[in-house]
């Protein structure tokens, strides 16, 4: 998967890349993805259906806090971590591994996700940018991707590989908006498949055996790791995305709700 290099993004250059150098210039207006990513759970609102009530408990002399969610899956396979590279065409061999994993673990791409209407190849794709886009004008205010969106993504890293692949690497209209995307969205972060077939993206402490949970209030679902020896105590790893699982849909499966303690 190549060598942790330096601290660069896995999107930044070197001066034999000239083509790319304008689509660097770019991002670096704000190369903070934690805000980014900040901005983009403010889009999604996984938790709604469960109420609008919000109570939580601290138990200072154990050191807990008490929150409330409901469970959604245990991830089966993690990824490691999101690398950074030097140059963005090592990230190529990385995305095609996922793609490998997702296509091997869930099926053909072409068949559905799920019990969704919408493809498998297309949720896949979805998740490599979080399910946001970015408009021509602005790559600093992401916005939730359409379908069109996703097309366009898919589009566009296929051309790319085959440009990667061939070394013909030249600049392009949409290399910007998705390159941010793809940079914002899996940059040191986990690629999963849980058991009953969802995948997504976790922060990089999420690993096999892992809870996926939809916090009560939460705009996105948590990974949390369940303490061995111990009953409903565990450690928060952190929010990420999974597909199909962003908009309330956790309220269609009819999962209950659980007193989870964090410490």
């Amino acid at each position: 998967m190549g060598p942790r290099l330096d601290r660069k993004s896995c999107f930044d250059i070197s001066p034999a890349q000239k083509p790319f150098a304008n689509h660097n210039q770019a991002i670096a207006k704000d190369n903070s993805v934690d805000i980014q990513r900040a901005t983009i759970a403010q889009l999604y609102k996984a938790s709604i259906g469960l109420g609008d009530d919000f109570t939580f408990e601290y138990d200072p002399d154990a050191g807990s806090l008490r929150l409330h969610g409901t469970f959604v899956d245990t991830i089966q396979y993690a990824s490691a971590p999101f690398p950074i590279l030097r140059n963005m065409k090592d990230c190529i061999p990385i995305l095609e591994q996922w793609k490998h994993i997702a296509a091997s673990t869930l099926g053909p791409l072409s068949g559905p996700y799920l019990n969704s209407s919408d493809a498998l190849g297309n949720a896949f794709h979805r998740t490599l940018t979080a399910g946001i886009a970015y408009s021509s004008t602005s790559l600093e205010v992401p916005r939730r991707a359409t379908a069109t969106d996703v097309e366009g993504f898919a589009s566009w890293l296929a051309h790319f590989t085959r440009l990667v692949k061939t070394g013909q690497l030249h600049d392009g209209s949409q290399h910007q908006i998705w390159a941010s995307a793809l940079r914002v969205a899996i940059l040191d972060r986990v690629f999963f498949v849980t058991k009953q077939g969802y995948m997504g993206i976790m922060p990089a402490g999420a690993r096999v055996g892992d809870a996926v949970y939809v916090l009560k209030k939460g705009n996105m679902p948590f990974a949390v790791r369940p303490l061995r020896g111990t009953e409903g105590r565990y450690r928060m790893i952190g929010a990420g995305f999974v597909a199909g699982m962003m908009d309330g849909e956790v309220v269609k499966q009819g999962g209950t709700m659980e007193s989870l303690n964090f410490v």
